[in-house]
Order: structure tokens, then sequence, then C-alpha cells
């Protein structure tokens, strides 16, 4: 005998289904927007210090490379930009000449993983040791 499941499903089955969507959307936001708080000092440093990242700003996804000797380069579907790169007690603070991101600009970065999250909602998605 086939029973009926209208007694328990209250909402039509798209319904339910893109309510549980909105659901498990809500949790993720929340997760990926939460968490440890902002790098600092030399903990910051370490963090980009001589390392490469994938980064992912917007639909735009690029490779930062951070020298020792305080330059960066960025790659992009933009080009190649070369710049500067300092640390304050609490922000990477990033400076280039030319190109999308022209001039100087600072965020703080938040450890996620094997990543880095900016505060302007850029991911420096990183390798090996986890921060």
């Amino acid at each position: 005998m086939i029973r009926s499941t209208e007694r328990f499903l209250p909402l039509p089955v798209g319904r339910a289904l893109a309510l549980a969507g909105s659901l498990l959307a809500g949790v993720f936001v929340a997760t990926a927007t939460s968490g440890a708080a902002p790098l600092e000092g030399d903990a910051l440093r370490h963090a980009v210090y001589d390392r490469a990242f994938v980064v992912f700003a917007g639909d735009v996804r690029g490779e930062a490379t951070f020298a020792p000797d305080g330059a960066v380069v960025l790659n992009s579907v933009y080009g190649t930009f070369e710049g500067r790169w300092t640390v304050t007690e609490s922000a990477l603070c990033l400076v280039f000449g030319a190109g999308p991101k022209q001039g100087a600009s600072c965020v703080e970065l938040s450890p996620r993983g094997q990543s880095l999250l900016a505060s302007n909602g850029t991911l420096l998605a990183g390798f090996g040791e986890a921060f």
C-alpha cells in the first residue's frame, strides 16, 4: 500500500527544497564570515612573508607573490603589476604604481585554515601549513 506524504510535507516540495537551500546558505555564510580574529604584528608578517597565494577578488582570480624584500607581484587577467608590501601592527599594506589596485591600500587578514580572508572580502588561498 502506498501512503500519501502530504501530511508529512506542509510545504510543496519545491518550496521545501528552496527553504532548505536558504537555510544551508545562511549556515555557510555565517561560517565563512565568522572565525578567528585578524592577525597582528609578527603573526601577520609571517603569514605573507616569502609566500605565494591564489587570490580571489569577486569574480577575478589572480596570483600574488610576497617577496622577503617587501616586493609584491600581482598577476591577473588585468596584467602583471609590481608593488611593495609592508605590515603595520594590524594591517597588510600594499602600494602599486599602476593597475586596478593603483595607489596605497591596507587590509586586515584573518586566518581561514590554509587561506587568509582580507577585510575587503578578498580571499588569499594559501599552500602548506595552516595559519
